[in-house]
């Protein structure tokens, strides 16, 4: 419990404020903390990807989706298309 409260610090931490009497621990607590075991799971390296020297060369796509919100047209979503060389961007 201590260690969710102070933010997920090091066990030792918890244990080293219990010894100099700022927090009191009625339970030992023991195994490891399933939110601190996920944060440190590793992912796959993302490769760089060379700037582009021509327009058109290369172009980023993302879609997005308002949730709630409506536009004026009554839309929920957008779509972003921008050029890697120019940086040109549209929005649909």
């Amino acid at each position: 419990m201590w260690h969710a409260r102070l933010r997920h610090v090091n066990f030792s931490y918890v244990m080293k404020l219990q010894r100099l009497g700022l927090i009191n621990m009625h339970d030992k607590q023991s195994g490891k903390c399933d939110v601190c075991v996920e944060s440190k799971i590793t992912k796959k390296t993302c490769y760089p990807i060379e700037r582009q020297t021509e327009l058109l060369g290369l172009i980023h796509i993302d879609l997005a989706n308002l949730k709630q919100t409506m536009s004026r047209g009554g839309k929920n979503y957008f779509v972003t298309f921008i050029d890697d060389y120019s940086r040109y961007t549209k929005v649909y």
